[in-house]
């Protein structure tokens, strides 16, 4: 930014803006003046998720300059919408601007019977690689399948040097390999050349791929690339069974792209900084019974009021129980929460369906097993197939609500409510940070709190968490010496002072 703070660079931008507006070359402000026009003023009034209305507030206002009411939306709309985003205005990330509008708008036609019921295509704005598999010869593919066959421990009889991976862990491999193939593409490899994984594997291609990688991520280390690394390191082991040579010149390129281990991101932990303000941490923890009640001083409950209520238990479980995203939508009532015979609830996970292979249990607080029976009794019928058991059911029925779903209702609430940029993992470094800023040293109690399978994996990420608390202790420790007066001896005067 030719050496400009960020702030000066924001000024720039919004005096640019302004010069757009004023000449008549910004079709669209970073901020409308006018209100919304009538009809979608009464349209939009109705939402009840207030994330959809600021959403649809802005394309509504575009589309009112524009003399288009709500029946006349349609796709051309909505793409001509995300061409001026992109042309004639200095909004940032109008791609995603623009798919919000679209999602909210779809999420609005199956909620409100009012809404205009035309579907608009939802865009993909992923940057990705992964090139089809027909790219490849189909013995690469057939050579890829038998080993997560293999990984899968399908055959029960094998003698396996591991334990089987799980589906989800399955899913990973196979994206993993897939995109190493194509990114030995990318980087002018023949695909035909690409018979079987023997041919992926080999340390020239090795340093190929890494290439493609490094340069991805900025020409620096990253975690993504150590992963993907590591899975050809394996293969080439366990697999292709390279000699020891060949092996110890992948691990050397290995660890050139891979980042020194110093537990939690840089990024994960500016997200946690703005908890370090009580009112601001206070507003998180007292988020889901705010959320009730909002709800319940509504009235009538209807699919709007249940998603809001949907959105304060998964909040109110993660809080109390921070469990990873994808046992979260997995939970199933009479599996996962089980009732005793006083009421309470307990959630309870299997070895089998956690990360490290620990079980999990927690009983949960009073006030989240309240908030989970009104969601059950009043609220949780209206969002999907009420035979099914799932605590979060899915559209489809008998499925329950996807990841990205979830974790998209979960982080716009957050953000509306307590204007924060906080995905779901973050409650587990959220528990850690309280834990240990109230009890410093406590990393026993956060390794059993968060399931981690040993204290070594705790203390990596959150060794120094209470740096700060211990600070502050020693603050007001040095405050409280420099305030007392230290007593005189003898009598009073110092060595050398005149009577």
């Amino acid at each position: 930014m030719m050496g400009l703070s960020a702030g000066r660079w924001r000024n720039v931008l919004s005096d640019i803006q302004f010069a757009l507006g004023w000449a008549g070359l910004s079709r669209i402000p970073a901020r409308y003046t006018e209100k919304l026009s009538p009809q979608w003023a009464t349209l939009i009034s109705g939402i009840a998720l207030m994330g959809d209305r600021y959403k649809l507030g802005h394309f509504g206002r575009y589309c009112g300059r524009a003399g288009i009411v709500p029946a006349d939306v349609t796709a051309p709309v909505m793409d001509r919408f995300l061409n001026d985003l992109l042309l004639y205005s200095l909004i940032q990330e109008p791609e995603r601007r623009h798919r919000d509008a679209v999602m909210a708008w779809n999420r609005c036609v199956g909620l409100y019977p009012a809404w205009p019921q035309l579907r608009l295509a939802v865009p993909d704005n992923r940057s990705t690689y992964s090139l089809p598999w027909s790219t490849f010869p189909p013995s690469l593919k057939s050579d890829i399948d038998a080993w997560l066959r293999h990984l899968s421990g399908v055959d029960l009889f094998a003698e396996l040097e591991f334990d089987p991976l799980r589906e989800t862990s399955l899913a990973t491999r196979t994206k993993q390999i897939h995109l190493w193939v194509s990114a030995l593409v990318l980087q002018r490899e023949d695909p035909a050349a690409l018979q079987s994984l023997a041919d992926v594997v080999t340390s020239e291609r090795m340093a190929k791929g890494l290439r493609f990688f490094w340069d991805r991520a900025g020409s620096k280390a990253s975690l993504h690339a150590a992963q993907i690394a590591g899975v050809v390191r394996s293969i080439a082991r366990h697999w292709v069974k390279l000699g020891q040579p060949e092996l110890d010149r992948l691990k050397a390129m290995a660890r050139k792209i891979t980042p020194r281990a110093t537990g939690m991101t840089t990024k994960n932990k500016n997200r946690l900084r703005p908890l370090y303000d009580l009112r601001t941490q206070q507003r998180l923890l007292t988020l889901p019974n705010r959320i009730r009640a909002e709800v319940t001083r509504i009235g009538v409950p209807t699919r709007a009021l249940a998603q809001q209520m949907q959105t304060a238990v998964a909040i109110a479980v993660q809080l109390v129980a921070p469990i990873r995203l994808g046992n979260l939508v997995r939970l199933k009532i009479g599996t996962h929460l089980l009732r005793g015979r006083n009421g309470s609830l307990t959630l309870v996970l299997a070895e089998d369906e956690v990360k490290n292979g620990m079980p999990y249990e927690s009983e949960l607080p009073e006030n989240v097993v309240a908030l989970i029976d009104l969601y059950l009794s009043c609220y949780r019928p209206l969002l999907g197939d009420e035979g099914a058991t799932w605590l979060f059911p899915g559209r489809d029925p008998g499925k329950p609500k996807s990841h990205a779903g979830l974790r998209q209702q979960i982080q716009d609430c957050i953000r509306k409510r307590c204007g924060l940029a906080f995905h779901p993992h973050l409650f587990r470094h959220t528990m850690a940070k309280i834990m240990l800023e109230h009890n410093p040293g406590a990393y026993g109690l956060v390794q059993r709190g968060l399931g981690h399978k040993t204290l070594a994996t705790t203390m990596q990420y959150y060794s120094g968490m209470e740096t700060r608390a211990a600070l502050q202790h020693y603050d007001a420790l040095i405050l409280k010496l420099q305030e007392e007066e230290l007593p005189v001896s003898g009598s009073g005067r110092r060595r050398g002072s005149k009577a």
